[in-house]
């Protein structure tokens, strides 16, 4: 097996070790020695693949949004265009939810888009999106993901004046 095959295992055995953790403990609670343990790897192969458990599920989110947004990207004009994303994220949301740990997906939100500014106007655009984006996916795991994308696209009908900016994303 290669290094780069090899190295790719050991990283999907952290990350779901991890994520099965995080359905029955709070995040703040579990253990790289927990999650090295139950993934079958050393604490060294963690740290050398990453800096931190809020890392492992970080890189989680962000390998979901950008195959889901690679994918959808000629789809993308509005605000609502990004709801089906939720479905794609619904399984680590629940995990979030279950461990307590939301605060890892605002902390997601805000470094996955802001790094993207280059001008004031962009980034007032970018860091109301991103907190609508959070509000939004908050709300919907607190009300125990009730609603369908559509009831979803109706909530957020308001929005419709406010369309994303295509050079922004």
């Amino acid at each position: 097996m290669s290094n780069l095959t090899l190295n790719q295992v050991v990283r999907e055995s952290i990350t779901e070790a991890l994520l099965r953790l995080m359905r029955n403990k709070e995040f703040g609670k579990i253990k790289i020695k927990e999650i090295t343990d139950l993934a079958g790897v050393g604490r060294v192969s963690f740290y050398r693949n990453f800096g931190s458990k809020k890392e492992v599920v970080i890189q989680q989110l962000n390998e979901i949004t950008k195959k889901w947004c690679c994918i959808h990207h000629d789809q993308l004009h509005g605000f609502k265009d990004y709801l089906p994303l939720l479905e794609e994220l619904k399984p680590i949301l629940v995990v979030l939810k279950m461990s307590n740990s939301t605060n890892l997906l605002y902390d997601y939100l805000y470094k996955s888009l802001l790094p993207k500014m280059d001008n004031p106007r962009k980034g007032y655009v970018l860091e109301m999106y991103a907190g609508m984006f959070f509000g939004i996916m908050n709300h919907w795991m607190r009300n125990g993901f009730k609603e369908n994308q559509e009831e979803l696209r109706d909530y957020l009908n308001c929005f419709d004046k406010y369309p994303l900016e295509k050079e922004i994303l």
